[in-house]
């Protein structure tokens, strides 16, 4: 039982291990009693444990991140800035996580005149997502190896003009852990201090969707275009990651919204692109 257990968790389990074990606990509910829950979790992390191991043995990552011309340096963020680095006029959209880079390449293809930056943490998911962006048709596409914590020291107000958090890691568990969700509070003031004027999420975690609803109502920001069940809404220019596209086909349901900061608390900044008009903050 637990070799066919161990199989089926290792077809459903992606980056986030614990969406992962969730799926196996609803494949293996009838089991209940024989598979205590805490199971799945150990064999979900034997599991990332093993793929962490592969994803270091990628001789070609350290060269892809070294020379690949998409991927930003340090030096280059400080020395230009991320308008000068474009070298052009138009907004940049960026994207925290973008794991495999598959919707930041197809939403730079479909839209030429934006500037997009995909973020991503890991260093060898971040290389694959840069390797491929130019054979998936990406226009102004760059990638940045950074973490979300340190915004503040490499984007100034006004530079991002719209920001997408796509399936990021719902920190189940303890009350504490929850500081480490994207639309925890605390993320959200260093939004607003970055005066970023939208905020397109999705999700498959129903608590970590209910959790950001209360976060952004609580700081006051305006919300709308909410979707629980994003593939039956009739949304026609939706463009999938590799993670959505993989549990909608199982039938799990997508949650989506878009949000924006009140204008009291954004910093005042005025590029002639944002359609809003940001008060001063007194």
């Amino acid at each position: 039982m637990a070799d066919v257990y161990y199989s089926v968790l290792r077809k459903y389990l992606t980056a986030e291990y614990a969406e992962g074990a969730k799926h196996c606990k609803l494949y293996f509910a009838p089991f209940a009693v024989i598979l205590p829950s805490f199971f799945c979790d150990i064999l979900a992390l034997t599991i990332i444990s093993e793929e962490k191991m592969r994803a270091r043995k990628k001789k070609w990552a350290p060269g892809e991140l070294a020379n690949n011309p998409r991927i930003i340096r340090d030096a280059e963020v400080h020395a230009k800035g991320f308008k000068k680095y474009f070298d052009n006029t138009n907004p940049i959209y960026l994207e925290i996580g973008c794991g495999k880079g598959r919707f930041a390449a197809e939403s730079s293809r479909q839209n030429p005149n934006i500037n997009y930056i995909a973020m991503e943490r890991e260093p060898v998911i971040l290389a694959a997502a840069a390797r491929q962006a130019e054979e998936r048709g990406a226009h102004a596409l760059a990638f940045l190896l950074l973490d979300a914590d340190v915004l503040l020291d490499y984007f100034r107000p006004g530079d991002i003009r719209r920001l997408y958090i796509n399936f990021c890691d719902p920190w189940p568990g303890k009350k504490k852990r929850a500081k480490r969700r994207l639309t925890h509070e605390k993320y959200l003031i260093m939004y607003e201090k970055l005066d970023i004027p939208e905020l397109h999420f999705k999700t498959d975690n129903r608590p970590l969707f209910e959790f950001s609803l209360e976060s952004f109502s609580a700081r006051d920001w305006r919300i709308k275009n909410v979707s629980l069940d994003l593939h039956q809404s009739g949304m026609e220019d939706n463009i999938k990651t590799e993670y959505e596209e993989k549990f909608s086909g199982q039938g799990f349901p997508i949650y989506r919204l878009e949000a924006a900061p009140p204008k009291s608390k954004r910093v005042f900044y005025d590029d002639g692109l944002d359609t809003g008009d940001p008060i001063p903050p007194t």
